[in-house]
């Protein structure tokens, strides 16, 4: 599996797991985030750039605040998965 597709099964997982509610969007901050926290982000220093940003910084604000606590794990079981 390759680093992207591992950062986005985990972002779905842990989104799926932590919020009622969400759209394609919260796993899109979240795996972006985490391929971020890798140096293998998309957008360069998206996670600052996303919270910066007017129209989404809400959304992103309650996802990554979500996500804070488990950044560490998050990050390791997506280098576990890119390398199974």
């Amino acid at each position: 599996m390759n680093l992207r597709d591992a950062a986005n099964r985990v972002a779905v997982d842990f989104i799926a797991s932590t919020h009622r509610h969400f759209t394609e969007l919260d796993i899109t901050i979240a795996r972006n985030t985490i391929l971020d926290l890798i140096g293998e982000s998309p957008e360069p220093d998206f996670t600052n750039k996303i919270l910066r940003e007017k129209l989404l910084r809400g959304r992103a604000k309650l996802v990554v605040k979500k996500m804070e606590p488990h950044l560490l794990d998050l990050v390791g079981l997506t280098m576990e998965k890119a390398r199974s």
